[in-house]
């Protein structure tokens, strides 16, 4: 049961991060926004999630994985619940925030969690189990959002994330609360804080940094790559490639059990064959099987190696600091998300444009080799 909590969980998190600008022409209809408010109203979440994340980490240690799973459960269901009974759009905006604050709870304990309560094979298993949700939501939510992005009918998808909110909380209560709470104090050490925490470990630090230049690559692909599929090929043919970058990455988080405990040379082989689907992408003017190959791979070489590093660090870490691990890994992996995502948006749209990003994203992979040299086979997870 409690992988099935952190699998919707995962999901849960994952669906709440992109619903908002599926659902943004429906909430602008029923409340009359302007510019501004809708501006605020998507960036209120990531805001303070970014700030939620930077405090998280040391209070998830500080309190225990259980208590913290917990609080961000129901805080979220309770915020879900205040957009679901929204009036306007300050109430709104006011309620993707308090979102963002308590989120973090969730996103930083789960992989904290994995590695608490499993060892070993089944380890890898529920953490291929966890980022799988995270590539499904993608399939799901997007899709399903659609329907409901109307001035009617957009805040029953927030009712809805309360109830699973609320659900899973009742149910990770007897299923985890209960059995691990009393035994955190005896399972903590000493708390080293996020500086001496990487400072002091090379493997934390190579798995870092391995994490945030991944993110560079995805996020500068992900700012361009849809737009430019709904340029390249009509509605039906994007939306086509949009999926096969989804199913590459389910099937990619589910190969992690067999990458695991690989040396080196395995993961150079995935990042060079990475790599190589990034600059494919620059050939996707060839037609729409060439953009959904180049894409699909990607994903799946992408949501492999992620899934093996965040997994990989937890195993190693120590107990008494995977909160602040997850939650430094996550502010990392957020903002070099923005400064790529600026990066792109300075580019025009014009054909050599695809190429310079292509370019950049494995630039950014080229890092992976010497990382991964330093991890020896007991490092991999």
């Amino acid at each position: 049961m409690i992988a099935f909590v952190l699998f919707w969980a995962q999901f849960l998190v994952v669906g709440n991060l992109l619903i908002m600008p599926v659902l943004l022409l429906g909430v602008r209809d029923g409340f009359s926004l302007d510019a501004c408010s809708m501006g605020l109203l998507l960036a209120a979440f990531p805001l303070m999630a970014l700030i939620g994340n930077l405090f998280v980490g040391r209070f998830i240690d500080k309190v225990g994985r259980p208590l913290s799973l917990q609080l961000g459960l129901c805080m979220s269901a309770a915020c879900f619940l205040l957009m679901f009974f929204a009036e306007n759009g300050s109430a709104a905006i006011v309620s993707r925030g308090l979102t963002g604050l308590c989120m973090p709870l969730i996103g930083a304990s789960l992989y904290a969690v994995i590695a608490d309560v499993y060892a070993g094979q089944a380890r890898r298993r529920v953490t291929a189990l966890v980022s799988t949700a995270a590539s499904l939501a993608g399939l799901v939510i997007l899709p399903l959002g659609i329907g409901f992005s109307t001035a009617a009918r957009w805040h029953y998808v927030f009712l809805a994330f309360a109830m699973a909110s609320l659900g899973l909380g009742v149910i990770s209560y007897f299923s985890y609360y209960r059995r691990y709470a009393p035994a955190r104090a005896e399972a903590a050490g000493v708390r080293q804080g996020a500086a001496r925490l990487y400072l002091d470990d090379g493997v934390l630090r190579s798995y870092a940094l391995l994490y945030w230049f991944q993110g560079f690559a995805y996020f500068a692909l992900i700012s361009w790559m849809p737009s430019y599929f709904q340029r390249l090929l009509d509605d039906g043919e994007s939306s086509m490639a949009l999926f096969f970058g989804g199913a590459g990455a389910v099937l990619g988080a589910w190969c992690l059990t067999a990458l695991a405990g690989r040396r080196a040379k395995m993961f150079y082989v995935v990042l060079g064959i990475n790599g190589i689907a990034v600059l494919s992408l620059a050939a996707s003017t060839q037609g729409l099987w060439a953009a959904c190959a180049a894409w699909f791979v990607y994903n799946a070489c992408r949501q492999l190696l992620s899934a093996h590093i965040l997994s990989g660090a937890n195993a190693h870490c120590g107990n008494s600091d995977r909160g602040t691990l997850n939650a430094t890994m996550n502010v990392g992996y957020q903002a070099v998300g923005a400064v790529a995502a600026f990066v792109v948006a300075q580019l025009p749209f014009v054909p050599d444009s695809i190429s310079i990003i292509c370019i950049m994203a494995t630039l950014m992979l080229l890092p992976g080799f010497y990382f991964y040299k330093s991890l020896g086979r007991s490092d991999a997870l």
